[in-house]
């Protein structure tokens, strides 16, 4: 009886090749943890060196959400909305090669052994108000009509993400 129970749980799971049946190791680390040289992590190259070291590690998984703005207290488990990002964890380093900034690592120094979200907030967001400024005066080039067409056709709108972002 046991073995033919143990034989149908089998043959539902799949023929072994289905993600249930496979063993992996997983890190919990919000990305404002990683080291940054703006104070804070980002999903720059902060992300793509600690992905590297996760997979040299032989680590399957990384789960980095929620990933939106934090509300009171800085928690990314407490947020305004569950439509917008977190703008703290934009690449300053990105957008600078893209040339809307002339230097992003000028943004301050801080503490190496925590996040000192006051400073990190008001340099960055600074910073990114400078970027879209450039952006824009530069006629916003860089973004196809085509490509921001199908975001926009969206019903609502942006998917609720633009009047959030807008505001």
């Amino acid at each position: 009886m046991r073995n033919e129970k143990r034989k149908r749980m089998a043959h539902k799971r799949g023929n072994g090749n289905s993600i249930l049946n496979k063993r992996g190791c997983g890190i919990l680390l919000h990305p404002t943890s990683l080291p940054g040289p703006g104070g804070i992590g980002t999903l720059g190259e902060d992300a793509r060196r600690y992905i590297d070291l996760l997979q040299n590690m032989g680590i399957s998984y990384w789960q980095v959400l929620p990933l939106t703005p934090p509300a009171c207290g800085n928690s990314p488990y407490s947020a305004f909305t569950a439509f917008g990002g977190n703008p703290l964890l934009i690449d300053l380093e990105r957008i600078v090669g893209e040339g809307d900034l002339p230097d992003a690592l000028s943004v301050g120094r801080y503490p190496a052994d925590r996040v000192d979200f006051a400073a990190v907030t008001a340099a960055k967001m600074e910073r990114l108000y400078q970027a879209g400024s450039a952006f824009l005066a530069r006629g916003g080039k860089k973004i196809s009509r085509a490509g921001i067409r199908p975001f926009l056709q969206l019903d609502p709108p942006g998917c609720m993400t633009l009047p959030f972002s807008c505001c």
